[in-house]
């Protein structure tokens, strides 16, 4: 019986020790661009933009899984895999976009940071520099282990919030969901295409190139 158990045992500590940073890639894209252009679709369009979202999370899904497996495959990332393999003028295509859409990002992630902060009063010229020392000490001191634990801590407590609040203003009814909205006026193309920025597989794609 002692076998049976330990091998159990032994599965469950490798699912544990696999989920969290299963988690915190799967998190990652629940992001300030992500949850302020989610909070724009819902506001005009309700649950009418669900399918689109479901759209999105297809190719996303498959980008982010094949990522996955090159990065335990070789260990490195597919960005030093182009520049082994390709021309240095291909890395040097690809790499280009890579740089440009990660500034894009974190100047998206910083004005969330910068609007959540000012929501509970502090003003982000006292904000934005404390954060800023904050990701540069957890990226010199290579503490991706304690920064890991928080962000689990920290994207429990946004689920479970999402999950009272649906709770607190009730289910929608099913028709809702199953309802599909197109239009081809200009703000409704323009919240598309933010929908897909903010959650797109290219996005994904481009990330991929430096994580290994």
């Amino acid at each position: 019986m002692a076998a049976p158990n330990n091998a159990r045992l032994g599965r469950l500590q490798t699912f544990v020790r696999s989920f969290g940073p299963a988690w915190v890639v799967m998190i990652a894209d629940v992001d300030a661009a992500s949850i302020l252009t989610a909070a724009a679709d819902g506001a005009l369009y309700g649950y009418s933009l669900v399918w689109f979202l479901l759209l999105l999370a297809v190719p996303l899904f498959l980008i982010q899984e094949a990522a996955g497996r090159i990065g335990v495959a070789t260990g490195k990332g597919l960005g030093e895999l182009v520049r082994e393999n390709y021309s240095r003028r291909t890395a040097l295509l690809t790499s280009v976009p890579m740089a440009c859409t990660d500034v894009l990002s974190y100047v998206a992630e910083f004005t969330g940071i910068a609007i959540g902060f000012q929501l509970l009063g502090i003003e982000p010229i006292l904000s934005l520099p404390v954060v800023y020392v904050v990701f540069l000490l957890a990226g010199w001191k290579r503490g991706y282990a304690t920064l890991e634990r928080i962000l689990l801590v920290m994207s429990a407590v946004l689920i479970i919030s999402y999950g009272g609040s649906l709770l607190l203003r009730g289910l929608p009814p099913v028709r809702e969901y199953l309802f599909f909205f197109w239009s081809w006026q200009p703000p409704f193309l323009y919240m598309c295409a933010a929908t897909a920025g903010a959650v797109d597989a290219f996005h994904a794609l481009l990330s991929s190139f430096s994580n290994g």
